[in-house]
C-alpha cells in the first residue's frame, strides 16, 4: 500500500534585488545655466564622488538621482580626483558635460544615516 505525501505549498520566492547598472550620461546646458546637482565626496575625502542633490528644471533633472555614484568625469576616473579637481573639470566642461555613473537600486535610501533629522540646535558663543 501507498501513501501519498502532501507538501505545503511553498511560499513565492522573494524578490532579488536589482544589480546595480552602470550609465553613460550626456548634459547639455545652455551658457546661463547651471548643471543643477550637487556633489559629495572625492580622494581628499576618501569616498567615492556621488551625487547628493538634484535640481528640478535643470539639465541634471531626469538624468542623474540622489545616490548616483560617478565613475568618470569627461573620461577621468573620479577616483583620483579631489572633490575640487571634480568640480573643476566640470566647470571646465563647457556647456556639455559627460558622466559615468554606478546607479545601485534604492541608492538614495542609502543615504539617510547622513541627513539631518529633529530640530537644529543651536548655541551662542560664549554660553
Amino acid at each position: 500500500m501507498y501513501a501519498m505525501v502532501m507538501s505545503p505549498p511553498s511560499a513565492p520566492a522573494a524578490p532579488q534585488p536589482s544589480a546595480p547598472s552602470t550609465i553613460d550620461v550626456a548634459l547639455h546646458r545652455s551658457p546661463d545655466q547651471r548643471w543643477g546637482f550637487r556633489l559629495q565626496g572625492g580622494a581628499d575625502y576618501r569616498t567615492q564622488l556621488t551625487v547628493m542633490r538634484v535640481e528640478p528644471n535643470s539639465p541634471a533633472q531626469g538624468k542623474l538621482r540622489v545616490g548616483d555614484a560617478i565613475q568618470t568625469v569627461n573620461g577621468k576616473k573620479s577616483r583620483q580626483l579631489s572633490h575640487a579637481q571634480a568640480s573643476e573639470v566640470i566647470k571646465e566642461s563647457g556647456n556639455s558635460l559627460k558622466l559615468t555613473i554606478v546607479r545601485e537600486p534604492n541608492a538614495a535610501a542609502c543615504l539617510d544615516h547622513i541627513r539631518p533629522s529633529g530640530k537644529p540646535k543651536f548655541s551662542r558663543p560664549g554660553s
